[in-house]
């Protein structure tokens, strides 16, 4: 049965990735019962598990990652109490923060990193295979919640659930090949870094996915011994770099530009404008403040509450961590907190660099953007937590 967990997980990832968002699925709701009952898989295992097993089990994450689960259930009852959204009704809205169970299920089940690197990867070149099918069937792309012509900026924005392991799976290339100096691992980090700068059209993602890369470029750099390879790296980095920026330079020119114009008038942001809605007139009490409101059902008053304010221009996915306390509360914010705390620890860096860029790519993201609780983000950073190796790196034992 054992030899099988890595097939099973692999199902599992792609159907809660909504299949990469396929658009033929989309408008069916048969199909979203079926997501919602697949995300409820790894919550009835884990505690079946429990039951039947007298070992207990702790992971590096396992408080962050309890003290997140609980901020669900403060939501939910927050919800119950004022907007009388249903218990039943809040543990459907929530499905999508399951995967928060499936890190306490892999750390119970000790289940292989190798294994699961292997689905992060196999993932990773799903999504570039999604990229290039939606690039050219846009506008009708076969795969996308979201898809637009960014004209302004010179991009599509194409988006669909899974651009985490294209992040994750970029970023880990990206190690391997500053590590090997084999340049077929340079090859899909580029793709990838290409596809979500021009694909996506995102400046938040460009500018964040540089600066996890520089991370991993400088560390890696740093962490060379032989000196004639350190500079072959630094010129043939310089040297692809140079002729990234001599071909592209009009695009991100563009971008930074609009940018600049975007922070020059940012008292009238919409995203300045949303933290202040949230953080005051959606509020109910001091208690929604501190336990939150709740994942909105649709069906919900306070679904209803949500949906209007999405009316006025007010997006929850425009403010990062504040939506995210806006829907589960101080317990929510503490969880990060402590995730971030844990995997920034620089006693650990050294054999986790790709891990903690990608955590400086969510890191960064988490203010402006939503991917702490992007469907297509949460399932990619549960699998990283559970990859990070809490070992204090021996130079004499690697």
């Amino acid at each position: 049965m054992k030899s099988y967990r890595k097939y099973w997980l692999l199902i599992y990832t792609i159907i809660n990735l909504n299949f990469f968002s396929y658009s033929k699925f989309s408008d069916s709701s048969q199909f979203s019962i079926f997501v919602e009952i697949v995300n409820f898989i790894p919550v009835v295992f884990y505690f079946v598990h429990l039951m039947l097993n007298e070992a207990k089990r702790k992971g590096y994450f396992s408080l962050p990652v309890s003290i997140f689960v609980a901020s669900i259930i403060s939501g939910a009852i927050s919800a119950y109490i004022y907007y009388d959204q249903s218990l039943i009704q809040s543990m459907i809205a929530s499905h999508i923060f399951y995967p928060f169970f499936t890190y306490l299920l892999l750390v119970q089940l000790e289940f292989k990193k190798g294994d699961l690197l292997l689905i992060i990867k196999m993932v990773f070149w799903a999504t570039l295979v999604v990229f290039i099918i939606d690039f050219f069937t846009f506008p009708d792309t076969l795969f996308a919640w979201r898809n637009e012509s960014r004209e302004e900026r010179e991009a599509l924005g194409l988006f669909f659930y899974g651009q985490g392991f294209t992040i994750l799976g970029a970023l880990i290339y990206l190690e391997n090949y500053l590590r090997t100096n084999k340049f077929r691992y340079l090859i899909p980090f580029i793709a990838a870094f290409v596809f979500i700068v021009f694909l996506t059209g995102s400046r938040t993602y460009f500018f964040a996915l540089s600066i996890s890369s520089l991370f991993i470029v400088v560390f890696s750099i740093k962490e060379i011994s032989s000196f004639n390879r350190k500079i072959y790296t630094i010129l043939s980095l310089c040297l692809l770099g140079f002729i990234g920026i001599y071909y592209l330079q009009d695009r991100f020119l563009n971008l930074f530009s609009l940018t600049q114009d975007q922070f020059s008038n940012y008292s009238g942001d919409i995203r300045l404008n949303c933290i202040i809605y949230y953080a005051t007139e959606f509020q109910n009490s001091i208690l929604t403040q501190l336990f939150g409101n709740g994942f909105p059902n649709p069906h919900s008053a306070l679904g209803a509450k949500e949906l209007f304010a999405t009316y006025n221009g007010y997006f929850v996915s425009d403010i990062g961590i504040i939506g995210l306390w806006s829907y589960f509360g101080v317990l929510s914010v503490l969880a990060w907190g402590l995730i971030f705390i844990r995997v920034f620890n620089k006693k650990y860096i050294r054999q986790n660099i790709a891990i903690i860029a990608f955590f400086i790519y969510i890191f960064i993201n988490s203010f402006l953007t939503y991917t702490l609780f992007d469907p297509g983000y949460i399932i990619a950073y549960i699998y990283a937590l559970y990859l990070f190796a809490p070992e204090i790196y021996n130079k004499e034992g690697n």
